[in-house]
């Protein structure tokens, strides 16, 4: 950063330089003012200017798992009672591979 900054400034100085040799003899001729200066200082003072300034960042937001709670609740049965001349029992079903309760006769 500091080469950076450094070339810069010997940039601007360089080209401030009088390229025409008339600056030893310049109260031989007529007075001009020379403004071509103006452009390449304005230009040379944005950029120093800009990289003087501190670099901010701002880290992102920290990620954040929203896990939901899992839900349970039984559904009531879908008869009020066990029919009359029925009872209830557990029977192995080989589809599910699991025990379901059903109806059977007396």
């Amino acid at each position: 950063m500091k080469k950076l900054v450094l070339a810069l400034a010997m940039t601007l100085l360089a080209g401030s330089a009088w390229a025409n040799g008339y600056h030893r003899h310049r109260h031989h001729h007529h007075h001009h003012h020379n403004y071509r200066w103006v452009a390449p200082a304005i230009v040379g003072g944005t950029i120093v200017y800009s990289l003087s300034q501190p670099r901010y960042y701002s880290a992102p937001p920290p990620v954040t798992y929203y896990v939901p709670q899992p839900n349970y609740y039984y559904a009531p049965p879908a008869y009020p009672g066990v029919p009359y001349g029925y009872r209830e029992e557990l029977r192995y079903d080989a589809y599910c591979n699991c025990d379901r309760l059903v109806l059977v006769p007396n």
